[in-house]
């Protein structure tokens, strides 16, 4: 016992490095956040099951606090956790765009804040804080701090989006320290940022990179005692600083082999630390599950210096085909990888990209479009706020190579200037994807604005509509949308459709914008989903419809009937983990961007796996496999 507790006194101190495995919190629905509670108990938010589950100190599932929904105590898609002295637990309820506030025992206590971006509105926050006296709240889309009392009332806001310090870009967590001094994650800035208790300024540190204390895209931040721990998601780890920000070592081993855990950290998104500093908790939303650790020893330091990082593709969640190619974004690297699809196996002719504001430069790329011809790559860029066009360079015929020149920079559009400059946009705009029309419109989904922009080939913008369903405009029911992702159009370029990942729907609009019909619905059931990612529209007007939660792909005719299902959770051809982007390219194969197996595959018309393509080092060459097909496809 007193081994125990100096070992305790040790890490609140800062004096004794964490990064031992102890045990895992398995099957978790979408984990987004964790907090300890007394008596070696657990709370985790699982946002796909859009609720906050209590474990026991031995990992037992004591009770569910919420339920999805919209009323006053029932939840979407729950992120981040605070709880205070008094029990009170903070959830940030980031589907309502609220703070929702319960006891343990799954009392509701009350709501705070509504939608919008004055004072006391929210928008998709992330990150929640509590001590003593205030509330602190990572407002993550108003790339804001807002600051409350406990019981909820405004008190000020600080930030704003941008790139100097005192500035954020989708800041996705917050602590306090026992001085009231808050450390924010800024997220897409890839570094933290320490503020005095009524949110001054008073340090930062952290920059893109790979090497011990630089970061990529810190999520979360906790803090104990003389020491700061982040998850570095994007490499893949957790590190540790001192309270003035100096580098104080940290852990965490890239998982290589799929679904490796066991202390292999794949997108860790999220930390808890126990009250003694003694135990984190590590939350990885991309595996499904959480790994406390404990002190570590010395053969856990000597593995992490042992492990190479970077080395599996890293796609993110958009692919588009045209033409020979193929186009995918890799929002970590970050930049944009050209395929060329003449061979067997799509291969890399070409990437562009690093961490930057200027030309050829991305802060998170989350879309990529090629028009019909694919003389154009076109790039949303969601950290910058951007849109950015590239001239592929590439004659009929020319040999199979790779030339690191072949995408050009040709133009782009600031869209936080457009927004101030344009009356029709009136606000931010977070550009997340985008879809080519067979006469060139170029359309651009606004997940900030809830809307759609229609732009010219020369980036004028035409028309601004928004994303929602005449039926449901009075209520914002569950049915209207909440959190579009992804879009696309049909062949002839008269109907658009807007996929809502929450509301779990498709809006239909006419090129006007108007809204012709929605459909779909939440559920496990044949025809429903749990979290739609990725949209497509096949040659002959029917839809694919990627389902990340449930590792599968809906046929669906253009009004929604159901045509059939394809793919399971796995690695052989044909099964996914957690897909995401869908793409149709000329001769008819259908692309799937199988995000977390890091590959595409490629479908040929019966629904066959002809290819595959993605570093190999993570996951082995798809095997061939019966996949059983459901419904009529």
């Amino acid at each position: 016992m007193l081994s125990l507790l100096l070992a305790s006194a040790a890490c609140a101190a800062g004096d004794v490095q964490l990064g031992g495995f102890v045990s895992e919190y398995a099957d978790l629905a979408g984990p987004a956040a964790a907090v300890f509670a007394q008596g070696g108990a657990v709370c985790i938010s699982e946002a796909f099951a859009d609720q906050v589950t209590v474990f026991d100190a031995e990992r037992h599932r004591v009770r569910a606090i919420g339920k999805r929904g919209t009323a006053p105590g029932e939840l979407l898609a729950p992120t981040g956790l605070a709880l205070a002295d008094d029990g009170e637990l903070y959830v940030a309820d980031t589907g309502n765009d609220r703070i929702s506030v319960f006891r343990l025992d799954g009392a509701f206590v009350r709501v705070i804040g509504v939608r919008g971006s004055g004072p006391s509105e929210f928008h998709s926050p992330n990150g929640v804080a509590v001590d003593a006296q205030r509330l602190y709240v990572a407002d993550t889309r108003n790339h804001r701090v807002q600051i409350f009392d406990r019981a909820g009332r405004y008190e000020r806001d600080v930030g704003g989006f941008g790139c100097a310090r005192g500035e954020y870009r989708f800041p996705h967590d917050l602590a306090v320290d026992a001085e009231g001094r808050l450390y924010v994650a800024d997220t897409d800035n890839h570094r933290i940022q320490k503020l005095d208790p009524v949110g001054r300024p008073l340090a930062e540190w952290g920059v893109f990179g790979p090497f011990p204390g630089q970061l990529a895209s810190p999520t979360g931040v906790k803090v104990v005692g003389g020491r700061v721990h982040v998850a570095d998601r994007d490499n893949h780890r957790v590190e540790a600083f001192d309270l003035g920000g100096k580098h104080a070592g940290g852990f965490g081993l890239h998982a290589l082999l799929p679904h490796e855990g066991a202390g292999k950290l794949h997108y860790p998104s999220a930390i808890a630390l126990a009250p003694d500093g003694a135990r984190i908790l590590v939350v990885e939303a991309f595996e499904h599950r959480a790994q406390l650790f404990g002190p570590s020893s010395a053969n856990d330091v000597a593995a992490q210096q042992s492990q190479e990082r970077n080395t599996a593709s890293h796609f993110g969640g958009a692919i588009d085909a045209a033409g020979v190619l193929f186009a995918t974004v890799e929002p970590s690297a970050p930049g944009f990888v050209l395929h060329d699809t003449t061979l067997a196996e799509p291969a890399e002719i070409t990437r562009s990209g690093g961490f930057g504001t200027r030309i050829a430069q991305f802060v998170r790329p989350e879309a990529i479009e090629l028009d019909p011809k694919a003389e154009h790559a076109y790039v949303a860029d969601a950290g910058a706020a951007r849109l950015v066009d590239y001239r592929v360079d590439r004659p009929a015929g020319a040999p199979l190579k790779y030339d690191p020149a072949l995408a050009r920079f040709a133009q782009a559009l600031d869209l936080a200037r457009l927004a101030k400059e344009d009356a029709r946009l009136g606000g931010f705009v977070e550009p997340v994807a985008l879809e080519c029309a067979t006469d060139g419109a170029l359309f651009v989904l606004d997940a900030f604005g809830m809307r759609v922009l229609e732009l010219t080939p020369r980036f004028e913008l035409v028309r601004v509509f928004p994303i929602e369903d005449p039926k449901e405009r009075a209520a914002r029911s569950l049915r209207s949308a909440r959190a579009p992702v992804d879009l696309a159009v049909n062949a002839d370029g008269s109907e658009l459709y807007v996929l809502d990942a929450l509301a779990a729907r498709v809006f239909v609009f006419d090129r006007a914008g108007k809204c012709l019909r929605a459909f779909g619905e939440h559920g496990d059931g044949e025809s429903a989903f749990v979290r739609p990612a990725g949209i497509a529209c096949a040659s002959d007007g029917s839809l694919w419809i990627s389902d990340a939660a449930r590792n599968r792909v809906v046929h669906v005719d253009a009004r929604g009937a159901f045509l059939g299902a394809a793919g399971r959770e796995g690695l052989a051809r044909g099964e996914f983990w957690a897909p995401r982007g869908v793409a149709f390219d000329p001769q008819g194969r259908r692309v799937v961007l199988d995000h977390g197996n890091h590959r595409g595959q490629v479908f040929d018309a019966s629904g066959a796996c002809v290819a595959a393509f993605g570093a190999r080092l993570y996951v082995a060459p798809p095997r061939k496999a019966a996949v059983p097909t459901t419904g009529k496809d």
